[in-house]
């Protein structure tokens, strides 16, 4: 049962429309699968925050992430998958502020880092107006975290980065 009398009518609405076009299941129970993030990171608070130098790691762990290595460039759907599970803690850090009664903010929501040590090799990276969202979205060009990764060199990144891989597999060989 719906708890707003809004959401009952939508349902119903759609359903109505969508009967005729095929077969409709509202408040459809959806199993839960359990997936597992590979690492999730909460800093303690501001008074007993550490100093160790991590660079970009330590820049990571500024705020709540959760991490996903990759030893492969990520394929889509592995980046969709990762958002999924991000919107799950998402929901569940709703859900705890809701029951301790204290106010969400933003800063509170963990950040996703995918590391991914190249990308396609022989293709080129997929920019973000043309990187697929559910439902055909589109990432938004003044999102700060696109404009920011338009000003990084990564074709440059990546044929140094990839240079090493080379070096080292003909290395093994040997």
């Amino acid at each position: 049962m719906t708890r707003f009398p809004y959401d009952q009518f939508a349902k119903d609405y759609l359903k109505e429309l969508l009967q005729p076009l095929g077969e409709v299941e509202t408040s459809r129970k959806v199993p839960a699968q359990i997936r597992e993030i590979d690492v999730y990171f909460v800093p303690p608070p501001q008074s007993a925050k550490n100093t160790i130098e991590l660079g970009l790691l330590g820049k990571f762990a500024a705020e709540p992430a959760s991490l996903e290595p990759f030893r492969n460039a990520a394929t889509i759907a592995e980046i969709r998958s990762c958002m999924n599970k991000l919107f799950d803690i998402f929901a569940e850090v709703k859900r705890q502020a809701k029951s301790d009664k204290n106010r969400l903010v933003e800063s509170d929501l963990p950040r996703l880092w995918i590391l991914s040590p190249t990308g396609l090799f022989g293709q080129a990276a997929i920019s973000p107006e043309n990187f697929e969202l559910a439902f055909s979205l589109k990432l938004s060009s003044d999102n700060r975290w696109v404009v920011l990764a338009s000003l990084i060199p990564w074709t440059e990144f990546e044929e140094e980065y990839s240079v090493r891989f080379i070096c080292a597999s003909l290395l093994n060989k040997k």
